[in-house]
C-alpha cells in the first residue's frame, strides 16, 4: 500500500533528490518515490533564488511522455511551478501529446494564452483549442501570428473565419500589416483567405483606438508606404467608385504613384469626393506641394525666391491630372485657402501661377477662391515678378457660378 503523500514540499531542498531522478530520466525511481509518500510538486515559495526548475518541468524538458504522466497522475502542479507554467513549456517545446496530457488531468483548454499556441507553428494544437472555447479574441492572436508569418494561422483562418466573428477582422488588420511593409508574398496569402483590402483599421494587433494606425485600409497603407507594386498584384481590384479609391489617390503622391491615378480616373473613378463638390486630393497635393522643401532639405534646388523639387513639380502634375478629369477645388473652409497660400509661398513664383492656370483652364474653382488665394500682401510680394501674368489669368478667368 502507498504511504499517504504531502502535497507540496516544505522546502526546495526536500525536492531536490527528485529533481535529479527527473533530470536523468529515471522513470522508475520516479515512480518508487511517488508511491513512498514523497511530494512531488515544489514549495510555493522556492526562498533564496528563487524560480528554479521543478520536476515537472524537467521531465517535460526531456520530452519524456510517460514521466509526465506520472507525476502528474501524482497530483503535480499543473499551474504556474515558479519557473514557468507547465503547460507553455510543452507547447514551447512542441509536444502536444504533453499539452494533452495537462488537459486529461485537469487543465482548462478555455485558459490557454492562443499566441502561444499559434508560435508553436502546430496545426492540430490550434485546432484543438480553438475546438474547446479558447480565447481567440483578446489580444487578437490570429493577427499576431499573422503578421509574424506563422503559415498555419492561415490555414486556421481559412477553416475558422465563419465559426469566430473576429478572425476576418484579424486577418483585415495582418493584411493591413503587410502592405504597410510591402510583404507581396503574404498580401496574396491573405487575399487568396479572404482578407478584405478595403476594410479600415489597425495595422498593428496592440494598436489602441487613439493610435496613428487606425483608420486606414490596406490599399491605403500600401499606397502611403510607396508599396505601389501591391497594386499591381492580379487578386487585387479597386472598385473606382469606392471610398477607398479616393484614399488611394490621396496617398499615391509619388512619382511612382501617378500611373495608379491614372488607371483609376482611366476606370471612370471621379475625383470629387466631397460632399461640397469638391476633390480632397487636389487639398491634399497643394497643401503638400512643399513638403520635400520643408522636410529633405538635403534636395533642395534654391531659387532666388522660394525652393523648386522634383517632389513639388509632381504634386502639381497630379493636380494638373485631377482637373483634367473634372476634380476641382472647393475649399470647404478659409484655413484650406490658408494652408495653400502657406505651402505656395515656400515654393518658386512660378508654382503659383501654374496652380492658378490650372483651375482656370479646367474651370476647377471659382474666381472667387482664386483671388482669396492670391489676395494677401505675403503672396503678391511672392508673386510680384509675375503679377501682369497673373493678373491676366485672372482677368479672363471663365464666368461660372462662385461657389464660395
Amino acid at each position: 500500500m502507498a504511504a499517504p503523500r504531502q502535497a507540496r514540499a516544505s522546502s526546495f531542498e526536500e525536492i531536490k533528490p527528485l529533481v535529479e531522478l527527473c533530470k536523468a530520466g529515471k522513470l522508475f525511481e520516479v515512480t518508487d518515490w511517488i508511491t513512498e509518500g514523497y511530494p512531488v510538486s515544489p514549495p510555493l515559495h522556492c526562498g533564496k533564488g528563487g524560480r528554479k526548475k521543478t520536476p515537472l518541468t524537467y521531465a517535460i524538458d526531456q520530452g519524456f511522455h510517460s514521466l509526465v504522466k506520472v507525476l502528474l497522475d501524482a497530483g503535480a502542479e499543473l499551474e504556474d511551478d515558479g519557473y514557468s507554467r507547465p503547460i507553455y513549456r510543452a507547447l514551447e517545446k512542441r509536444r502536444f501529446d504533453i499539452v494533452q496530457l495537462f488537459v486529461d488531468h485537469g487543465f482548462d483548454p478555455k485558459s490557454i494564452e492562443m499566441r502561444e499556441v499559434f508560435s508553436t507553428w502546430d496545426l492540430d494544437a490550434i485546432r484543438y483549442f480553438i475546438d474547446r472555447g479558447a480565447n481567440v479574441v483578446s489580444e487578437m492572436p490570429l493577427a499576431e501570428a499573422l503578421c509574424f508569418k506563422i503559415r498555419p494561422a492561415l490555414t486556421a483562418f481559412k477553416e475558422y473565419k465563419d465559426r469566430e466573428p473576429s478572425f476576418p477582422e484579424q486577418a483585415n488588420v495582418a493584411l493591413r500589416h503587410h502592405c504597410k511593409a510591402g510583404n507581396l508574398k503574404w498580401i496574396s496569402l491573405l487575399l487568396w483567405a479572404g482578407a478584405d483590402p478595403c476594410a479600415k483599421g489597425e495595422s498593428e494587433p496592440h494598436c489602441g483606438s487613439d493610435s496613428d494606425c487606425e483608420g486606414l485600409s490596406a490599399l491605403a497603407f500600401a499606397a502611403l508606404y510607396d508599396h505601389y507594386e501591391v497594386f499591381d498584384l492580379k487578386k487585387l481590384r479597386i472598385d473606382p467608385g469606392s471610398p477607398v479609391a479616393h484614399e488611394v489617390v490621396r496617398y499615391c503622391s509619388g512619382g511612382d504613384g501617378s500611373p495608379i491615378i491614372e488607371r483609376l480616373l482611366k476606370q471612370g473613378l471621379d475625383p470629387n469626393d466631397r460632399v461640397n463638390g469638391g476633390c480632397s486630393a487636389i487639398q491634399t497635393f497643394l497643401t503638400h506641394v512643399d513638403w520635400s522643401a520643408r522636410f529633405r532639405y538635403y534636395r533642395w534646388e534654391e531659387k532666388s525666391n522660394g525652393f523648386d523639387t522634383a517632389e513639388g513639380r509632381e504634386h502639381l502634375r497630379l493636380i494638373h491630372l485631377l482637373a483634367r478629369h473634372g476634380g476641382r477645388w472647393v475649399p470647404e473652409e478659409s484655413g484650406e485657402i490658408n494652408a495653400a497660400r502657406r505651402a505656395l509661398v515656400t515654393m518658386t513664383p512660378d508654382y503659383t501661377l501654374e496652380f492658378v492656370w490650372i483651375m482656370g483652364k479646367y474651370k476647377a474653382c471659382s474666381k472667387q477662391v482664386i483671388t482669396s488665394l492670391v489676395h494677401t500682401p505675403k503672396i503678391k510680394r511672392h508673386t510680384a515678378k509675375c503679377s501682369e501674368r497673373l493678373a491676366e489669368l485672372l482677368e479672363i478667368w471663365p464666368a461660372e457660378p462662385e461657389t464660395l
